[in-house]
């Protein structure tokens, strides 16, 4: 049997389609996941945060934020590497939301750079997949560990439905691709279906459930019942 390393089609005379490449499976190729949060969240691959309003998607996304941003440990006592930050907020001000929770979680600020609901100019919100290269090109720029991007219907081309399988696969496609280029944890925040009958936790989130599968890592946002201070958990 003939190995070649490499397989690239033949392009036939007048054929103006696309060309790709197969690489040959290598048994010494192989790259263990580097951690953002040990067992937790990758570098390299997109997370998935999904939960309810109110029930701490925001707070905890802030929290692990600010814990890159100082190289805190982690609340289970894992190591946290520091680096910088990029939040993309659709939902919440920079300046009486989110800054304050910056500095309550005890973030080192200047690591942190925002896009907010508050700027000026709303029409200069990022959108994915078309603005995919610039966000690339900050991250390689800035060392950047972690993006946040809260919630990521809000962060949709306009002719995306965030209900459409080949729609949101276009989108988790290309930030799947930025997340393992620059070795960066993308992290989005998703949240629940409204519909009641829905019971099983993977089939909860909104939109469309190709967002769960194309996340290497899911996550699902809680509040911790009877205690005398709000209290959010993430299982």
């Amino acid at each position: 049997m003939v190995r070649r390393q490499r397989l690239v089609p033949e392009a036939k005379e007048g054929w103006a389609g696309p060309r790709f490449e197969l690489e040959q499976a290598d048994a010494k190729g192989i790259e263990l996941l580097k951690w953002l949060w040990a067992d937790r969240l990758g570098r390299g691959i997109v997370n998935n945060l999904q939960g309810d309003p109110g029930d701490g998607k925001s707070v905890i996304s802030i929290d692990i934020a600010a814990r890159v941003s100082t190289g805190a440990d982690f609340p289970d006592g894992a190591k946290c590497t520091a680096g910088n930050v990029i939040i993309l907020s659709g939902e919440d001000s920079l300046k009486n939301t989110i800054n304050a929770r910056l500095k309550a979680a005890g973030a080192e600020h200047s690591a942190v750079n925002v896009w907010a609901v508050d700027r000026k100019h709303r029409e200069s919100a990022p959108c994915f997949p078309r603005d995919i290269e610039q966000l690339r090109r900050l991250i390689e720029a800035d060392q950047v560990a972690l993006v946040i991007i809260d919630p990521l219907e809000n962060f949709l081309d306009d002719d995306l439905d965030p209900n459409s399988n080949p729609s949101i696969r276009k989108v988790l496609s290309s930030l799947a691709w930025l997340a393992h280029s620059t070795d960066t944890c993308v992290l989005i925040i998703r949240h629940l279906s409204k519909d009641p009958k829905i019971v099983k936790a993977k089939y909860r989130g909104s939109g469309s459930i190709a967002i769960t599968g194309a996340a290497r890592s899911n996550w699902h946002a809680g509040r911790i019942r009877r205690t005398p201070h709000p209290k959010f958990s993430l299982r």
